[in-house]
């Protein structure tokens, strides 16, 4: 390998972009950054804009010049991300450019900088723009062309690239960080256009001269894969953890030996909590940070731990809140399935609350449990918090079925209120998880109506089975027990229609589900179902078998019920 051909040095992306074409060759990766990369790519962002660091590393590009075109040979992937960012800052800015009559000369003016320096850096309508994306086959270049239709607002895919997977997720790259800045907006409640517009500037700026890249270029092809293959032969990468346990054991080198050992104790505590598993607990620890500082990603969380926990009194305060919360955290992730680990909550209810939210699946509350227990919330009030988050999450995922990003800010930041005592109060904890993340009754009623759930293993039966059982508690069954008293193992599901007559429409309706003993399960099954149901201590169950004695049950009466259900549910939760 020839040096003297080789070009390296450190960049910021408005250097590396400005006055460059680099062009993907056709043998290159088609994009394809998921949804997790391109979260974790705009939280770093986040965190230069704010200022929790003053520049932030994101990787390398190497190049091959060729008769004064770059051929990328690494990077590609982050170039076109970093486009699509400033393609999403374009959109929003063009919204308010479009919006906004009344705005006065300084935003502006900002407003009209900020479009102008986004167009001449990246000059996507140009002969030599910033970038031009690889063929998606001979002769179709349909996928430069949706990139390059991004900057000019045409983000409707058609006939012709409907299905090329890399325009689909240049599209949903684009929507997520367009949610992104919407998300951002709202999180820190700006409101007003001039203020939107301080945002997008500052968020460029940060990208274009606080991202810096190393950068690698070449006029030999061969010396250009050489050193990519060399960059990319890396080891595996270490765990947040790990990381973390060098930071913690770097604070207390110059402590007595006494101290050193008091710290080893306790991170041995910890990770044979997990059986010394790292991923494990990377995890545990990024519940804890969310709780008690902020929520960050899994790359992030090293970083801001190095930067805020420092020195022998922070390092031991930071060891002891994990220590105080790690039996909890493991009970819970396991399903408190043993008596000690009931035993935890000193309360049975407390407990059983926990366990079905771990069937159901929830688990982004995590932050806010360890808050509580870290701030000595009593039992009574517990009860009541616990009972308002397993209530959202039944309307906001078993019910609506919305997505869980809301749940994991809205959590965190109630954790974090708890933790820094904003919040002390049940009634105040309550009503703020109520403002952050309460799904409305009407929202949560119509949804309920259309409820379909199939009966598979796993959460989806326990969804279908924890609403029945309120439902029929809600009714007058079960004497009133709460679900501690109730042994839910001795409980099953069965369809009161079959599919063929109530179709296979209408047949995983919630109203179309019956909870039943589970030793007439085992006895009749769905085979007779009227049996199923005479059987059955149930009052409700006995009602729906004497009415299918002298009526065909079909769709309406599935309809009915379920929109009788759904008045209910608001009452429950």
């Amino acid at each position: 390998m020839d040096t003297t051909t080789i070009n390296v040095g450190m960049t910021d992306v408005g250097s590396l972009l400005d006055g460059n074409f680099y062009k993907v060759p056709n043998y290159q990766r088609h994009y394809s950054w998921d949804d997790e990369a391109l979260r974790d790519f705009w939280n770093d962002l986040v965190d230069v804009v704010e200022g929790q660091q003053d520049t932030h590393f994101i990787g390398q590009i190497v190049t091959y010049i060729n008769n004064g075109v770059q051929e990328v040979i690494d990077g590609q992937q982050r170039l076109t991300t970093i486009s699509i960012l400033m393609a999403a800052i374009l959109y929003k800015s063009n919204i308010i450019w479009n919006s906004a009559e009344n705005l006065s000369d300084n935003p502006r003016g900002e407003l009209t900088k900020l479009k102008l320096d986004i167009k001449d850096l990246l000059r996507w309508n140009e002969a030599k723009p910033s970038l031009r994306l690889q063929p998606y086959k001979t002769g179709d270049n349909s996928i430069d062309d949706y990139f390059r239709g991004i900057f000019e607002g045409k983000l409707e895919l058609n006939q012709n690239n409907k299905d090329i997977t890399p325009v689909k997720n240049i599209k949903d790259a684009f929507e997520n960080f367009e949610d992104c800045i919407d998300s951002y907006w709202k999180i820190n409640e700006i409101k007003d256009n001039p203020q939107k517009i301080s945002v997008l500037v500052n968020v460029f700026n940060s990208l274009r001269k606080k991202f810096i890249l190393s950068r690698v270029y070449t006029v030999k092809k061969e010396d250009a894969f050489i050193i990519y293959q060399s960059l990319n032969s890396k080891g595996k990468q270490l765990e947040a953890s790990e990381l973390i346990k060098s930071h913690i054991m770097a604070q207390v080198s110059n402590a007595d030996e006494m101290v050193r050992e008091e710290v080893q104790q306790k991170w041995d505590k910890i990770a044979t909590s997990f059986g010394n598993d790292n991923k494990e607990i990377t995890k545990f620890i990024r519940v804890y940070w969310t709780a008690t500082n902020r929520l960050v990603t899994g790359n992030q969380l090293f970083r801001s731990i190095a930067t805020n926990v420092l020195g022998t009194s922070g390092s031991l305060s930071f060891l002891n809140d994990l220590i105080n919360v790690v039996d909890y955290y493991v009970a819970v992730i396991k399903g408190l399935k043993t008596k000690k680990d009931k035993e935890l909550f000193q309360d049975s209810f407390v407990a059983a609350m926990l366990a079905m939210m771990h069937k159901l699946g929830a688990k982004l509350y995590y932050p806010l449990l360890f808050s509580l227990i870290l701030r000595g919330i009593d039992i009574k009030s517990e009860k009541i918090i616990i009972y308002k988050i397993l209530s959202i999450f039944v309307r906001h995922r078993s019910i609506c079925n919305y997505g869980t990003s809301s749940l994991e800010t809205g959590y965190a930041k109630v954790a974090q209120d708890v933790w820094k005592q904003k919040i002390v109060t049940d009634t105040d904890i309550v009503n703020e998880l109520d403002r952050e993340m309460l799904v409305g009754d009407l929202e949560v009623q119509n949804a309920f109506k259309g409820l379909s759930r199939e009966m598979k293993n796993g959460a989806k039966k326990w969804t279908i089975t924890y609403i029945l059982y309120e439902l029929y508690k809600q009714y007058g069954e079960f004497d009133g027990l709460d679900m501690d008293k109730i042994g839910f193992d001795n409980l099953s599901l069965i369809h009161i229609g079959s599919e063929e007559e109530v179709s296979s429409d209408y047949f995983n309706y919630i109203g179309n589900y019956a909870l039943i003993e589970s030793t007439i399960r085992d006895k009749y099954g769905e085979k007779d179902v009227i049996r199923s149901l005479n059987e059955s201590r149930y009052a409700l169950n006995k009602d729906i078998a004497n009415f299918m004695e002298q009526h065909r049950w079909d769709v309406n009466d599935i309809l009915n019920r379920q929109e009788e259900m759904s008045i209910e549910t608001t009452q429950i939760w």
